[in-house]
């Protein structure tokens, strides 16, 4: 009897290791709790969704709790805000994993060019010291005999160190080609970690990055860096109307407008988060983000929306935009905040516009 009890606390033992130190019960538990959520918030338990549930629930994850948390507090949450939160505090995991198989990996690569020029390397030094001792052979063994030996032999040490560079070349270009595939996943992954998921633009990530690179360059009095904060008016309320869906389109949409009008001036657009979008771009006359602004708030006001699912009339939707140009003495956390105060002064004026920010008198 207690032998048969030594093993289930064993057994036990073994799934709570299995299980992050949770017993099986606690991580059936769990499961259940995360699912129940999805079904009652109408979310699609995807991978990315599930894992952030289940980490809120489990409740290790301070970050993770206050986060979600929080966009619990607001109101109902779409599957967009949790993919960000996801995005937020886990992204990172899934790519530090995607970055350390991909890091194993070179090292092996490398291991192996190593070993394949270290090998020809011994080889071509051990060829060498035997043709030395051949040529001096021919000067101490001059007979017929002797020397066609010593030719044959000559003969098949250049046969073998043809082969040798054969079979190095063979793989060295396996090699090639296998380091061209790390290549294409640091590419891949790279492009995936700031890219938004949704819309395809640059995510935050990648807008800061931006930012950093912008300022981390001297400030030009002749240029006119400028950071456009931009809001989609009342983009709750056409997800409560009209549904997810809709707002999913309307994000996407927006976003096309968005990276259009942008390749006209070679400006940077990116998704700040939410229905919140930022546009970088440096210019040499002063108006000239003004007017980038303008057009992509008339662009957009210009669309007319129906629901696909029964053609029912949405009408306009609207933007608002905030404007910050550089100065002397700016940092990216001071163009950011000018510019959102001034996205929130073009709100509090009555939305659908455009507003650049002005320092307090």
């Amino acid at each position: 009897m207690m032998r048969q009890n030594t093993a289930n606390q064993a057994e036990d033992t073994s799934q709570e290791q299995a299980s992050g130190g949770r017993s099986w019960t606690e991580t059936e538990d769990l499961c259940r709790k995360t699912l129940d959520f999805c079904a009652e918030k109408g979310l699609s338990p995807v991978p990315p969704i599930y894992e952030l549930v289940f980490k809120y629930f489990e409740g290790k994850r301070e970050d993770i709790v206050a986060g979600l948390g929080e966009a619990l507090e607001r109101g109902p949450v779409q599957s967009f805000q949790l993919l960000e939160l996801h995005d937020r505090y886990l992204g990172n995991d899934d790519l530090a994993i995607a970055f350390g198989t991909i890091g194993t990996n070179l090292g092996n690569e490398l291991g192996s060019l190593e070993q394949i020029t270290s090998t020809g390397q011994e080889d071509a030094i051990r060829s060498r010291g035997e043709l030395t001792r051949l040529v001096s052979g021919l000067h101490s063994h001059p007979s017929t005999s002797d020397m066609s030996s010593l030719a044959q032999r000559m003969r098949d040490i250049v046969l073998q160190q043809s082969r040798n560079v054969s079979d190095m070349k063979e793989g060295l270009d396996d090699a090639r080609g296998r380091l061209s595939k790390i290549e294409r996943e640091l590419e891949t992954y790279v492009r995936q970690a700031n890219t938004d998921f949704l819309t395809s633009l640059p995510n935050r990530r990648a807008l800061d990055a931006k930012l950093s690179n912008l300022f981390s360059k001297p400030y030009r009095p002749g240029m006119h860096d400028t950071l456009l904060m931009i809001d989609i008016d009342w983009f709750k309320t056409v997800n409560d109307s009209h549904g997810h869906e809709v707002g999913d389109n309307v994000l996407r949409e927006f976003s096309s407008i968005l990276k259009n009008e942008c390749q006209k001036v070679d400006a940077y657009p990116g998704r700040w988060g939410g229905e919140e979008f930022c546009v970088i771009h440096s210019c040499k006359f002063p108006g000239t983000g003004l007017k980038l602004a303008e057009e992509i708030r008339t662009r957009f006001e210009g669309l007319n929306w129906k629901r696909m699912s029964d053609g029912v009339d949405i009408g306009k939707i609207t933007v608002s935009v905030g404007l910050a140009r550089r100065t002397e003495d700016s940092d990216p956390a001071t163009l950011a905040t000018q510019a959102d105060q001034a996205l929130y002064a073009a709100k509090d004026a009555g939305r659908n516009r455009c507003v650049e920010y002005a320092p307090p008198s």
